[in-house]
């Protein structure tokens, strides 16, 4: 079963995008995980299925795969 976004992940990521930072750690795995803002300034999808993926549906099948991002986007913790 695919797990949700902790809400201890969302809340830094959240004050990551209001920053305005790339990215910051994740508490549980200690991995560095691209905020929506720095995915937003490459200017498309990587269609690589990004946890904070800004982009919506149609722009993800632009970029080759309808691969939906990790974490349902806007994020709401699950």
């Amino acid at each position: 079963m695919k797990k949700g976004p902790t809400k201890s992940a969302l809340d830094l990521h959240r004050r990551a995008c209001q920053a305005g930072e790339f990215g910051y750690v994740d508490p549980e795995s200690q991995l560095f995980v691209m905020t929506s803002v720095y995915l937003r300034t490459r200017g498309e999808c990587c269609a690589s299925a990004c946890r904070h993926c800004p982009y919506s549906e149609d722009e993800r099948w632009e970029a080759g795969r309808p691969q939906a991002p990790a974490w349902p986007w806007p994020e709401e913790p699950g």
